[in-house]
């Protein structure tokens, strides 16, 4: 019996991230080729239908999935995911009418260990979830599409990460200074059911008092519109330079994607799109700072402006 469509490791094993790429990018510079395309609704081939599942967390009543050999669209992870079309690119009237795909999920299957969506090219595949409008024919396979974000969206899900990496160079700071003891360490950003930085230890001095020490120096940060970089070191570089790195037995990936403030300072791994200056992110107001102890970690709990400067 001849593999069924989904699992063709050849044609479906890597989607090249653009959104890492091209991240202040709203419409895709070059044109993407269609890899896959599944009817997922009811009625719909039931491995079809499992894999959605297993991947989204659910079934839609009727829609497509549609796999790309590239994507613009960043999925749900360490932000929310993207939204918008993605349409079919044609140069002249004969070759057919223009179909459009509403997006309305984008979600990763990573093929190998969980740190790999550190990598600038790592491996997995990225599934779009949406809708054909109701008198289009879905894409063909190897069809030339274009793909459009919705910019506001994808900015203000790029604020609100960067943020989360900005406190944490706050508290990076304050340490250094003196100002905050307790060995601190970035584990990541959480954006369920609030918005919480989470730091790996525990803070040893009165809550309020780091609160405002952190809320004075994120200020600074946003207000001096620091430019943001990216870096691309292989692991050895990454670790000479500070990174915080998983056993490189637990990757596979040769290039790390290390967002950094100018100057090389705040070295934190990060797969997602960012914002281009500090100034960007806006005002992000300090809620509340939790030490767990049985856990041993820290969460500090913010908000953003929903609008940006």
């Amino acid at each position: 019996m001849p593999p069924h469509p989904l699992d063709d490791d050849v044609q479906l094993n890597f989607t090249y991230p653009l959104y890492k790429h091209e991240t202040n990018a709203w419409l895709s510079s070059t044109e993407a080729f269609v890899r896959g395309v599944f009817a997922c609704g009811k009625g719909a081939d039931k491995k079809v239908q499992a894999r959605v599942k297993a991947i989204f967390g659910y079934t839609p009543e009727d829609g497509y999935l549609v796999i790309c050999d590239r994507t613009l669209f960043c999925p749900t992870g360490e932000q929310l995911c993207d939204l918008g079309l993605i349409h079919s690119h044609y140069s002249t009237p004969e070759e057919g009418p223009n179909t459009v795909f509403t997006v309305q999920d984008v979600r990763k299957k990573l093929t190998d260990e969980v740190y790999d969506h550190f990598g600038l090219y790592e491996p997995g595949v990225v599934y779009h979830l949406g809708t054909f409008e109701p008198s289009h024919v879905p894409f063909r396979v190897h069809q030339a599409v274009m793909q459009q974000i919705d910019p506001e969206r994808r900015l203000l899900h790029s604020r609100t990460h960067a943020a989360g990496h900005l406190i944490a160079v706050a508290v990076q700071r304050l340490h250094l200074r003196g100002a905050l003891s307790g060995d601190l360490t970035f584990n990541g950003v959480d954006r369920s059911p609030n918005l919480v930085v989470e730091l790996g230890g525990m803070l040893d001095r009165k809550h309020r008092q780091a609160k405002r020490d952190i809320q004075r120096e994120i200020n600074e940060i946003i207000s001096k519109n620091v430019r943001l970089e990216t870096r691309r070191w292989n692991w050895q570089e990454a670790l000479e330079r500070g990174v915080r790195l998983p056993p490189k037995s637990e990757t596979t990936i040769e290039l790390m994607r290390v967002i950094t403030l100018e100057g090389n300072e705040g070295l934190y791994l990060c797969g997602a799109p960012f914002v281009a200056n500090t100034g960007v992110v806006g005002r992000v107001q300090i809620k509340k700072l939790t030490v767990h102890k049985k856990e041993e970690v820290t969460r500090i709990e913010y908000s953003i402006s929903q609008n940006a400067p």
